[in-house]
C-alpha cells in the first residue's frame, strides 16, 4: 500500500522521488471476523502430523510409565462457526494412527486381602518398543477460541473429546516381568486408551502444542518487519507494534509505524500522529489497510518543500508533441521560430510543480476513491545545447483536476478526470536579446497535447495480497474512508 502510495505522489506530479528525511505515522490494519471466517471454514485442513510425547503415567489396578511415546497419523479438521464471533467447534479426524512407545515399565506394590490374609505383591516389569495401531478413524470434538495474550494471538483448545469406540491392534517386541505380565499390561493400556478423560489429558497437551506452532507462524509473519525500496533514494519501512482482539465483535486490529525515509539533508524527521478511535473504526469499512489522510499530505508537503517533483523530457517524449516535430507546416502555424531548428531539434520541457499541491479527499464512490487537485505547473523549455542562448522560456499554468484512485483486479490503478490548465508562455530575455525569434507560440495548443495526455494516462501496480503460509487469506478488492482516513479494503482470498 505505501509502495503505491508513493509511486501515485510522484507520478501526480510528473516527477521522480529523490529524496534523507523519515516520514513517519501510525498505521492500522483490520480484519473482520466475516474475512478470517471465510477462509477458516472454507475447506477442511488435511495432512500429516507426528508428534512425540516424554511420558505417560498409566493408572489402574498398578501404576505403570510409559516413556518415549509417538504418535502418526493423517487428520482432517474441520471448523465450524458458533454464535460467539471468536470460538469455532472442530472435528478432528484422524486416520491411520499408530501409537509407538519406547518404554513401559511397572514398578508398585499391590496389597490384597486373599482369605483374610492381607498379601502384598511387589510387581516389576518392563515392555519395549510396543506398537498400537487401528484402522478406524478416531473422531474428536471440542471448540478453539482466538484470543490475544501478551501481544500475542493465541488459538486455545477447549475441550477434546472422542466420538466413537476404537478397536486397537497391539504387538510388543519384547517383555520381561512374572507369568502374565504381558497381557495385563496390554489391557491395562487398552483401558486407558479407552477413557476419554484420560485421553483427553494426554492429548490436550500436544495437540495445543502443534495449533500453538501454527498460530506462531502467522502471528510471526504478520508482526515482521517489512522494507520495500521503491529506488536508490526511498525506502518505505512498516513496523507492527500490537494487536488488539475485540471478543465481543471479533474484530482483529493490527497497528504499528509506517516510516518513510526519504534522501533530503534539508529537513529533520517528523511524525505524523495517526490515532483511531473506537468511534471512527466503527464507522469505517472493518477489514482492510487504513492509513491516515494527514500522513499522505505530509508526503506529499515534505516532497514539494525538497524540490522533488520534477520530471525532464525531449519534446519527442511528450505524446501530442511529436507531431509537431515532424511537420513544418505545423510549425509555421503553431511555433514558428521552430523553423529556425533542424525540424527534429532535441528541445526539452522540464516540468516542475510551483505551487504546494492542494490533494483532498473528495468522494468514495463504488469502491473508487475521488480527490480534488489543486496546483501551479511550471514547464522551463530548453533549446538543444548547440545554441548559444540555451533558456528558451517557461510554461505556467494553473491545473485542477479529480484524480481517481480505485483496486481493479488486484491492482490500484490511478486516472485523471477532466484536467484543466491555462498555459501562458514568457519567452527567456536572454533568447530574445541574442536572436530577437518573432513572438508567436501556440500555448493554447500545448496546453490542450497536456491535458489531453492526462486524461487519457492510465498507471497501475499491483496490490500483495496477505499470506499464510503460502496461501491468500486475504485479496485487495476497493476502496473507501472518510476525510481523516483511506482504507484499502481486502476480502477472502480465492
Amino acid at each position: 500500500m505505501f509502495k503505491t502510495l508513493f509511486f501515485i505522489s510522484c507520478w501526480l506530479f510528473w516527477s521522480e522521488c529523490r529524496a534523507d528525511v523519515q516520514i513517519s505515522s501510525d498505521f492500522y490494519f483490520a480484519v473482520g471476523p466475516q474475512s478470517y471466517t471465510a477462509s477458516l471454514l472454507k475447506e477442511p485442513l488435511v495432512g500429516k502430523e507426528s508428534f512425540t510425547v516424554p511420558s505417560w503415567n498409566i493408572g489402574g489396578e498398578y501404576q505403570s510409565s510409559a516413556e518415549n511415546i509417538q504418535m502418526d497419523f493423517d487428520y482432517a479438521l474441520t471448523l465450524q462457526a458458533t454464535a460467539e464471533s471468536t470460538k469455532y467447534s472442530y472435528l478432528l479426524r484422524l486416520e491411520k494412527g499408530s501409537l509407538r512407545i519406547g518404554k513401559i515399565k511397572t514398578d508398585a506394590v499391590i496389597k490384597k486381602n486373599v482369605g483374610g490374609v492381607q498379601a502384598t505383591v511387589y510387581l516389576k516389569g518392563e515392555c519395549r518398543n510396543l506398537v498400537i495401531t487401528t484402522e478406524d478413524a478416531l473422531e474428536l470434538i471440542g471448540n478453539v477460541r482466538l484470543g490475544v495474550k501478551n501481544q500475542t494471538l493465541g488459538a486455545f483448545l477447549q475441550g477434546l473429546d472422542s466420538q466413537n469406540e476404537q478397536h486397537w491392534t497391539m504387538s510388543v517386541e519384547a517383555c520381561e516381568g512374572p507369568k502374565g505380565y504381558q497381557q495385563a499390561l496390554e489391557q491395562q493400556l487398552r483401558e486407558f486408551i479407552a477413557n476419554k478423560q484420560k485421553m483427553q489429558d494426554v492429548l490436550m497437551q500436544p495437540f495445543q502444542s502443534q495449533i500453538d506452532k501454527k498460530v506462531a507462524g502467522i502471528h510471526n509473519q504478520l508482526f515482521a518487519e517489512k522494507q520495500m525500496a521503491l529506488n536508490a533514494d526511498i525506502e518505505v519501512v512498516l513496523a507492527p507494534k500490537s494487536v488488539e482482539l475485540d471478543e465481543q465483535t471479533g474484530h482483529l486490529l493490527l497497528s504499528g509505524i509506517v516510516k518513510a525515509n526519504i534522501k533530503n539533508p534539508k529537513e529533520e524527521q517528523k511524525h505524523v500522529e495517526a490515532t483511531l478511535s473506537k468511534e471512527e473504526f466503527s464507522q469505517l469499512s472493518q477489514n482492510g489497510f487504513l492509513i491516515s489522510q494527514k500522513y499522505l499530505s505530509a508526503l506529499v508537503d515534505s516532497l514539494h518543500e525538497s524540490g522533488f517533483f520534477y520530471k525532464s523530457y525531449l519534446a519527442q517524449q511528450i505524446p501530442g508533441l511529436s507531431t509537431l516535430f515532424k511537420s513544418r507546416l505545423f510549425q509555421f502555424f503553431l511555433w514558428p521560430d521552430l523553423l529556425n531548428f533542424r525540424k527534429n531539434a532535441a528541445f526539452s520541457f522540464e516540468l516542475g510543480v510551483k505551487k504546494k499541491p492542494e490533494v483532498k479527499l473528495s468522494s468514495m464512490h463504488k469502491g473508487s476513491a475521488w480527490f480534488s487537485l489543486n496546483t501551479e505547473l511550471s514547464v522551463l523549455t530548453k533549446t538543444p545545447e548547440n545554441v548559444g542562448a540555451n533558456d528558451y522560456g517557461h510554461f505556467l499554468s494553473p491545473f485542477q483536476s479529480q484524480a481517481w484512485l480505485r483496486v481493479y483486479e488486484g491492482k490500484l490503478a490511478l486516472g485523471f478526470h477532466q484536467p484543466k490548465m491555462n498555459l501562458k508562455f514568457k519567452w527567456s530575455d536572454l533568447y530574445l536579446k541574442t536572436f530577437r525569434p518573432f513572438q508567436f507560440l501556440s500555448a493554447s495548443f500545448f496546453g490542450q497535447k497536456m491535458a489531453s495526455s492526462l486524461k487519457d494516462f492510465r498507471w497501475a501496480t499491483p496490490l500483495p495480497a496477505i499470506e499464510v503460509e503460502g496461501q491468500a487469506l486475504l485479496r485487495p478488492q476497493a476502496l473507501s474512508g472518510n476525510e481523516n482516513w483511506l482504507v484499502l479494503e481486502y476480502a477472502p482470498g480465492n
